[in-house]
């Protein structure tokens, strides 16, 4: 680097590293460079240096005016850096620190950022840190300023970023304002990630204040994942309805509810303003305020001016004409007359009317003319969709004829006939026909790589849908195909109706249909349905895919950060039960906590946590909760779970640790049912010595005669008496 990159000084610090300018000597240009924080383990640092030359060839061909450009990727002594375009302007945060930004240059920022969240959308690009202190507002000659997002797809370059979201102190530091739920989740990210961040800085570029706020990282957190947040239309009531519903929008706390895509969001944002354009109320924008919460002055929003020193800006400059302004005439004298061109430097403030012409008007020709082409259109129109329709009818009845043909297991389609063959089910009333289609759709198979389950069970779950039409597809084809790509639409319908009946269909077939891959699907549905019904079964899903699992443990630290981040009693319990069947160190230190410090619902639930437990390793806590518990209803369930797994036959002990439970159980077994289990079950096809001081120790603390009778035979049979 030393040849080529000559360091003028540092520019700023973040999470990934420190920025400096520097001159490029080859190429004759100020650059921006970063360095990327270097990681002690030499071998892990080669290896994060080569992932950072191979993947930023993607990023440096993300030419677009609204991103910054990277010229180039290395390594030297000091570490891995990338070399970037130098922007001389102002950071966003900066920008909104003196005032939140007006109706006119919030839809520059909107329509400019979004435009380069589609050109990276395109390449499959995702940034994973959108804040205000990354988007970089320059200033052209003429005026206009000009967005530009950097660091894009740094973050995801890097094996192991630095953290920097809650410093030593919990104090609240820069992305985790801005950060979208599924990445404290830890769940998958995707353009839509991109996009609720985005929204989040909309909202602070509109308000001065962020959408989700708190004191420490860890209310920050709780405010995402719980959608705290005041609506913009409260904060903005100068802004139209339609302005601060796109914004919220991007901020949907469940990716499905937001933009597929920044080209979806970006269209409607551009068709609501060429159909209502800009603010038309009455209503003022807001004065100088001080938020409640933070106690923070949030000055009155203001127009962004160019940097001081600037020429005025032609867009915002009011145009005033003189008389010297208007284009002149002049004659020039010579055999002919004629007009002396003359430079004009404005054009007159209204153009002159056109003088009348004798018969129809333009206007009258436009009109008829138009209304032609709209008869003409309608009839192209309804001529093409009837002959669409007999061509469809055609189809239709070839693919009823090859279905029907003897012996026929299997039926290619391509994407465009499993529709003709979907549609048809709502328009044929005739029954035989009806199944002829329903045993077409059974046995269609792709004549290319079109998904045709996923395409079945989307329609499905249309929401017009005959209920035996859906019923059919639902629990007889969808069922028989036996695909898994049909889970996905399956539970998107169960989130959305409200037909207990059905959902609870499609939630039994998506079930039955699912890998073991497809459990995190299972497990969002489990977070956000209000049914308890439906929560269920998705649990009773999940403990199957789990099970079914070679390696269970896998499973846990998804489960324990859907914990933390639940809001629900009722998710919480079900997500404790689920930590026990897989096992594993995070689920065995959240359960230990829970059996020490949580409330009775939750420790019961603990404890049938640790009744399915993979191993012993959460015996002696069970056993330590059970001692200092004095919840009758409680402690049954911990006595139970603590038995069950002292009997679960996969469970291989060593014999000295084996005695070690069964007489720790014994000496807490407080009541004459505890003692008559633990009789019952040691002298069955047992007789280790131990098994005597076991029964010795029943017969001394029995609570009832029964049990020390029972004890006794025990211990006399065992002695030969």
């Amino acid at each position: 680097m030393e040849d080529r990159y000559e360091i003028r000084g540092q520019i700023g610090q973040g999470g990934l590293g420190s920025v400096y300018r520097a001159f490029d000597k080859k190429m004759n240009r100020e650059v921006a460079l970063k360095r990327i924080t270097p990681n002690d383990d030499a071998q892990q640092l080669s290896s994060a240096t080569e992932q950072l030359s191979k993947e930023a060839g993607a990023l440096a061909s993300l030419q677009h005016p609204h991103i910054v450009t990277i010229y180039d990727v290395g390594s030297d002594d000091e570490g891995p850096y990338v070399v970037m375009e130098l922007i001389s302007g102002k950071t966003l945060d900066e920008l909104v620190e003196i005032a939140p930004l007006t109706w006119p240059d919030f839809r520059e920022l909107a329509m400019q950022t979004q435009e380069a969240l589609i050109a990276a959308q395109e390449l499959d690009l995702v940034h994973r840190d959108i804040k205000p202190g990354n988007l970089m507002l320059k200033w052209l000659p003429s005026g206009k300023f000009q967005v530009k997002i950097v660091d894009f797809g740094l973050a995801q370059l890097m094996p192991e970023p630095t953290l920097q979201d809650v410093d030593e102190n919990d104090a609240v530091l820069g992305s985790i304002f801005f950060m979208a739920p599924e990445q404290f989740e830890r769940g998958f990210i995707d353009g839509r990630t991109d996009l609720y961040a985005m929204g989040s800085v909309y909202y602070y570029a509109l308000t001065g204040l962020h959408p989700f706020d708190g004191q420490t990282g860890q209310e920050v957190m709780a405010a995402h994942l719980n959608h705290s947040v005041t609506p913009l239309q409260q904060l903005r009531p100068d802004l139209p309805n339609w302005v601060c519903d796109w914004v919220m929008w991007l901020l949907n706390r469940k990716p499905d509810d937001r933009p597929a895509t920044a080209r979806d969001s970006l269209k409607l944002f551009l068709m609501n303003d060429a159909q209502q354009g800009p603010p038309t109320s009455s209503l003022r924008p807001p004065s100088d305020r001080t938020d409640p919460a933070s106690g923070k002055t949030v000055p009155s929003p203001q127009p962004l001016l160019p940097p001081e020193g600037s020429q005025p800006s032609v867009h915002t400059t009011p145009v005033t004409l003189s008389a010297s302004d208007l284009p002149t005439q002049r004659m020039t004298p010579g055999p002919t007359t004629r007009l002396a061109p003359t430079p004009v430097r404005r054009p007159p403030s209204r153009p002159l009317p056109p003088r009348p012409k004798p018969g129809m008007s333009n206007v009258q020709k436009t009109v008829i003319g138009v209304l032609a082409l709209v008869v003409i259109c309608v009839a192209v129109l309804f001529i093409s969709k009837a002959n669409t329709r007999h061509q469809q009818a055609e189809i239709l009845d070839q693919l009823l004829e090859k279905g029907s043909e003897p012996g026929t297991r299997e039926l290619p389609v391509t994407e465009s006939e499993i529709g003709i063959l979907l549609r048809a089910t709502l328009e044929t009333s005739d029954n035989t026909r009806l199944q002829k289609i329903y045993r077409d759709l059974l046995i269609a198979t792709p004549k290319n790589a079109a998904d045709l389950d996923k395409r079945i069970a989307i329609f499905a779950g249309e929401p017009d849908l005959p209920d035996k039409v859906r019923e059919t597809l639902i629990g007889e084809i969808l069922r028989q195909r036996g695909k898994p790509s049909a889970v996905q639409p399956l539970l998107d319908y169960v989130s959305k109706t409200n037909d207990g009946a059905f959902a609870n269909m499609a939630l039994e077939t998506a079930r039955a249909l699912a890998t073991q891959r497809q459990w995190e699907d299972f497990l969002q549905l489990l977070l956000y349905t209000t049914s308890d019904e439906i929560r269920e079964t998705s649990e009773a899903a999940i403990t199957e895919l789990i099970l079914a699992a070679p390696l269970r443990d896998t499973f846990g630290e998804k489960l324990v950060a859907a914990y933390q981040g639940a809001v629900d009693a009722n998710v919480r319990l079900a997500l404790i039960r689920l930590m026990g069947h897989a096992g594993g160190s995070q689920p065995g230190h959240k359960i230990r906590e829970i059996l020490k410090s949580g409330t009775d619902p939750e420790k019961a639930a603990a404890a049938i946590s640790v009744g399915v437990w993979p191993d012993d390793s959460m015996f002696l806590p069970l056993v330590d909760t059970l001692k200092s518990t004095t919840n009758t209803g409680l402690r049954t369930s911990l006595f139970d779970s603590a038995f069950r797994l002292l009997l679960d036959p996969t469970h291989s002990r060593k014999p000295e640790q084996d005695e070690q439970f069964w007489k720790l159980l014994a000496a807490n077994a407080e009541t004459s049912l505890e003692q008559d289990q633990l009789v019952r079950s040691i002298t069955t096809n047992r007789n280790e010595a131990w098994v005597a001081d076991v029964l010795k120790t029943i017969i001394s603390n029995g609570k009832s005669e029964a049990v020390i009778t029972r004890a006794q035979k025990a211990l006399d049979a065992m002695s030969g008496n």
